[in-house]
């Protein structure tokens, strides 16, 4: 697979996810924008983040977009704490972030991290908005943690992992009855 990471905010991609999910035989950019109100270019680069995480798949040209279960349909909840777990559940199998997480943790900046993330999967965005897009999912599914300043860390202590996977449980079995 190509890796690619667009400027955009886990609530778009989430967003993104429902309209696809609620529109299932196959939605285009136009509807996400005007559907979740939104500039065109924004749903644009929501629905292609969400495919590149597995929520979303398209017809192959890349103008229509159907869900992609069972994520898309077990991230599209209203409970927020199930909505991270399942976000971060996709976003820890996405090798880009799996790559930017462990090059936090040696170099301890964001930005060097972002920077190392591009390198080495040859991504094309610049390493700003690979920096703030995974931000934005880190911080939204609670892989990152805000430490202040600027400086992050990750989020890996047992009790949270736990109660992460505990998560997942929760949503799969409401999903699955």
């Amino acid at each position: 697979m190509d890796y690619e990471i667009y400027p955009t905010t886990a609530e778009h991609i989430v967003g993104a996810t429902d309209v696809v999910l609620l529109k299932n035989k196959g939605c285009n950019i136009d509807f996400v924008a005007s559907f979740l109100d939104i500039p065109p270019e924004s749903a644009k680069n929501a629905c292609k983040m969400a495919e590149q995480l597995g929520l979303v798949k398209t017809n192959g040209h890349g103008d229509i977009f159907y869900p992609d279960f069972p994520f898309a349909s077990y991230l599209v909840t209203s409970n927020e704490q199930q909505k991270s777990a399942i976000m971060r559940l996709v976003l820890e199998q996405y090798e880009p972030f799996k790559t930017f997480k462990n090059r936090l943790i040696v170099v301890g900046l964001m930005q060097t991290a972002a920077e190392q993330t591009k390198i080495f999967h040859n991504l094309s965005a610049h390493r700003d908005v690979i920096k703030d897009t995974i931000t934005s999912l880190g911080t939204f599914s609670q892989s990152l943690v805000s430490k202040g300043a600027g400086l992050y860390t990750i989020a890996e202590l047992p009790s949270e992992r736990n109660e992460y996977l505990l998560r997942i449980k929760d949503v799969v079995a409401n999903r699955e009855r």
